[in-house]
């Protein structure tokens, strides 16, 4: 990654409190079969779980859950305009 992402140099710099998420990639992720079975976009369903625990929890640690900014870098940033898109998130 740059160090642009670097999470000592954003917090550092700036008065944010940095959340970093885990989430399924590939067809893990994403694989779609229009099938209850494979329903697809898993994914983007882990991102909407991260928010919804970012929402719950972050006041704990100082944070605001009503100013929440998400951002990204290739898919990432794909992933940030589906969720602009999405009622879930």
């Amino acid at each position: 990654t740059l160090d642009v992402y670097d999470p000592k140099t954003l917090v550092s710099e700036e008065n944010v409190i940095l959340v970093s998420m885990q989430y399924r990639v590939a067809s893990l992720g994403f694989l779609y079969f229009g099938t209850s079975d494979v329903p697809g976009n898993a994914g983007l369903f882990d991102q909407t779980m991260a928010l919804q625990w970012v929402r719950d929890n972050i006041a704990a640690f100082g944070g605001n859950p009503d100013n929440v900014t998400l951002f990204g870098e290739s898919a990432g940033a794909v992933s940030v305009s589906m969720h602009l898109l999405s009622p879930l998130s």
